[in-house]
C-alpha cells in the first residue's frame, strides 16, 4: 500500500496479515455465525435478562471472539449447553 501524506509519496507500507486458520475470511465467517449464536440466545424466552439498573438489562455480552452469558439457576446452563450444541451441529465448529 501506497500512503501520500501532504502530497509527498511516503515508502510502501506491506501489509502482511495472517491467521491460525490461513484463511483471512475465517475472522469474518466467525463473526457471522457468532450473530446467529446471540439471535439463539435473544429469542430463547427461557433465559431471562439480568436487571443491572432500572434502565438496564444484559443477557450476553461480546467481545472479540469471546461470548459471556449472563443468567440465573444452574437448571439455566442445560438450555445453554442444548443451544451450543445446536450452534456447533450448524456451523460445524467446536465451541470450547
Amino acid at each position: 500500500m501506497i500512503s501520500y501524506i501532504n502530497e509527498h509519496k511516503e515508502k510502501e507500507i506491506v501489509i502482511r496479515s495472517e491467521v491460525r486458520q490461513k484463511n483471512v475470511l475465517s475472522c469474518l465467517l466467525f463473526n457471522i455465525s457468532i450473530e446467529f449464536f446471540t439471535m439463539m440466545i435473544k429469542r430463547d424466552s427461557s433465559l431471562q435478562e439480568i436487571e443491572l439498573s432500572r434502565r438496564s438489562v444484559i443477557k450476553q455480552m461480546l467481545y472479540a471472539n469471546d461470548v459471556t452469558l449472563f443468567f440465573r439457576g444452574a437448571t439455566k446452563l442445560t438450555m445453554i449447553a442444548k443451544i451450543l450444541r445446536r450452534f456447533e451441529r450448524a456451523f460445524e465448529i467446536k465451541v470450547n
